[in-house]
């Protein structure tokens, strides 16, 4: 599934302007939004050498054209007080088609048929 979510752009591809539910900011400025009780937590982990790994490793993705969704992938994180959480899943969503990721698991905006299931 890795290939879905790091796309690099072809050459047919690379005049096709992104979703606009992409990745477009860098990661260290979205985890500067996430300003509530999950702050202490994240930058906890963002001190650590893994942290700054991936956030690297997506940043130099995005900057070489990869397309990454969704465009606020802490969305879940701002929208949820960590108080109020039992338990957090990570994992990737099967989105099928741009601008169906908006940050939420298992969502899709408004308008947008949702992805198949899968049996």
């Amino acid at each position: 599934m890795q290939g879905e979510l790091f796309r690099a752009p072809s050459a047919a591809t690379a005049a096709t302007p992104r979703p606009t539910n992409a990745l477009t900011r860098p990661l260290s400025a979205l985890l500067d939004e996430v300003v509530n009780d999950w702050q202490p937590l994240l930058s906890s982990w963002r001190g650590s050498p893994g942290a700054a790994q991936l956030i690297d490793w997506v940043d130099s993705r995005v900057q070489a054209g990869a397309t990454v969704f969704p465009s606020d992938v802490f969305r879940a994180l701002k929208l949820t007080p960590q108080a109020s959480a039992r338990v957090v899943i990570l994992g990737q969503d099967p989105y099928h088609a741009p601008e169906q990721a908006e940050g939420i698991a298992f969502s899709v905006p408004r308008g947008h048929p949702p992805p198949p299931r899968r049996r």
